[in-house]
């Protein structure tokens, strides 16, 4: 009798760690993609803001000016690490593969 008092309370704890776990796992990938989705925009906001600077540098009044050109410059090299940094750390790959997934079924 033991023995199955002591299978049953294993597999009853072995139900609750896998339930945790499952959940822990689900919190996890919501989190992550809330993160993926942030970096996203962030990198179109940094997007917008280049093309804005690229647009007043433009202007016959400060067309040749050195800080503003340093300014965009720097801009340009914060915006391509931005797209590094976003294309390492998003999630729409593994979503499209899922969605191409689902519509097979």
């Amino acid at each position: 009798m033991s023995n199955i008092l002591m299978i049953s309370i294993f597999l009853i704890l072995s139900f609750f760690v896998n339930a945790f776990c499952a959940f822990y796992i689900r919190w996890l990938v919501r989190r992550m993609t809330n993160m993926s989705e942030d970096i996203r925009v962030f990198s179109l906001e940094l997007g917008g803001l280049l093309e804005h600077l690229d647009s007043i540098y433009k202007l016959e009044m400060y067309y040749g000016d050195e800080t503003l050109q340093k300014l965009l410059d720097h801009s340009r090299e914060i915006f391509e690490s931005a797209e590094v940094f976003n294309s390492s750390y998003t999630f729409e790959e593994y979503e499209e593969i899922a969605s191409g997934d689902e519509e097979k079924v």
